[in-house]
């Protein structure tokens, strides 16, 4: 029988993800900033069906690289959804970027909210 998942248990594991998370930046930023990069390079532009295989799997690559050792990240989720070997799927690879993107801006606001940084522009 599955566990009942009460409103309690998703708000701790959903802290646990942003902790691990936040781990995984700060052991790696200049991945992370490579990361959000190649996002960028997703929506900036139209992508052809032959970049999909390449781009998807160097993305999923770094996101694991980046979740290595912080396996309850969001990065080692992603890292095996955006997989072309693995769960990825050419279809929903845009849909997964925005998902990620959106992520890491929650993590972000709660990095900013939970500490004294500033976003400086």
């Amino acid at each position: 029988m599955d566990a009942i998942l009460t409103r309690e248990i998703l708000e701790d594991r959903w802290n646990r993800f942003l902790v691990c998370s936040e781990a995984a930046i700060r052991s790696h930023p200049e991945l992370f900033r490579e990361i959000k990069r190649h996002l960028e390079s997703v929506f900036s532009r139209s992508i052809d069906v032959s970049e999909y295989y390449p781009l998807a799997e160097k993305l999923s690559e770094m996101l694991r690289e980046l979740g290595r050792h912080h396996e309850e990240s969001i990065f080692a989720y992603f890292g095996t959804h955006l997989d072309p070997r693995q769960a990825g799927d050419p279809r929903y690879f845009r849909a997964m970027c925005l998902d990620l993107i959106q992520q890491i801006q929650q993590i972000e606001r709660w990095r900013i909210q939970g500490r004294s940084l500033r976003r400086i522009k």
